[in-house]
Parts: structure tokens; C-alpha cells; sequence
């Protein structure tokens, strides 16, 4: 039994136990697999949608808002200002929407982060998904 596993098998089969066994995964791997994710909620008697729940909470905004799903410029062009409209863009989309408490956005890349906070979102999630992937998620509050 790898190390992760004999984590997971140290907790009480109870789903209060449930992030806690996550974390001590993602402490362990340095992130959480579909096999470990299936194993502790096995384990815990929790439903699989229930621990997947837990495992990407850190990213939901509980309020209505809007998402940039993708956003990119050519890489010849990047750094020459054309992120600027494309951002303020849907920053004044989310203004104007009187139901909407600002713009979430993920990216996988460490660079953009600090291009992001610049326009001034705020880092609300951070994760590793994979051995050479990270992610994070971002909020602007508008």
C-alpha cells in the first residue's frame, strides 16, 4: 500500500473526515488523482460526486457572477497592451449586470497570475491537477 493510501486508510470511516483525507492526499501526492479521489470517498462512505465537491470548493463563488472561460492573444502580440480591452471588457460586462458581484477566471499559467492581479483579481484557489500542471482560480470583484 503506497503511502497515500495508508493515509487515507488511517482516517475514521466517517464523512466528517472527508477534507481532512483529502488533504493529507494532496499533501502526499501533491495532488488528487481520480483513483484517490474514488478511493477516500469509498472509504468514507461518501458519495463520489460529494468528494469531488469538497475537492474543487475552493474555487466556487457563491454568488452570481460572470466567467471568462478562455481568453488569449497571439503570442507575437502578448505583452503589447491588447489583454487590457479584452479584460476591462467583461469587468464592465459584470458592472453593468445589477445581478452579477464581479468575474471569475482560471489559468494554468504561473505568469498570468501576476497579469491578473494587475486588473485587480484576487487569487481564490490554487491546485495542483496533475504531477506538472497547476491551476488557479481568480475572482475580481466588481
Amino acid at each position: 500500500m503506497s503511502d497515500w493510501r495508508a493515509s487515507v486508510q488511517a482516517f475514521p470511516r466517517e464523512r466528517t473526515w472527508l477534507l481532512p483525507s483529502l488533504h493529507a492526499v494532496q499533501h502526499d501526492l501533491r495532488w488528487i488523482p481520480a483513483e484517490a479521489l474514488a478511493d477516500v470517498a469509498a472509504h468514507l462512505r461518501v458519495p463520489l460526486s460529494e468528494a469531488y465537491g469538497v475537492a474543487t470548493k475552493t474555487f466556487a463563488i457563491d454568488r452570481p457572477h460572470h466567467h471568462l472561460n478562455m481568453i488569449g492573444v497571439r503570442a507575437e502580440v502578448a505583452g503589447t497592451g491588447l489583454s487590457r480591452p479584452l479584460l476591462e471588457a467583461v469587468a464592465t460586462m459584470s458592472r453593468d449586470d445589477t445581478g452579477s458581484c464581479g468575474v471569475s477566471l482560471t489559468t494554468e499559467l504561473a505568469k498570468n497570475v501576476t497579469l491578473y492581479e494587475h486588473f485587480g483579481y484576487r487569487v481564490v484557489g490554487h491546485a495542483r491537477v496533475a504531477p506538472d500542471l497547476e491551476t488557479w482560480g481568480m475572482f475580481l470583484e466588481t
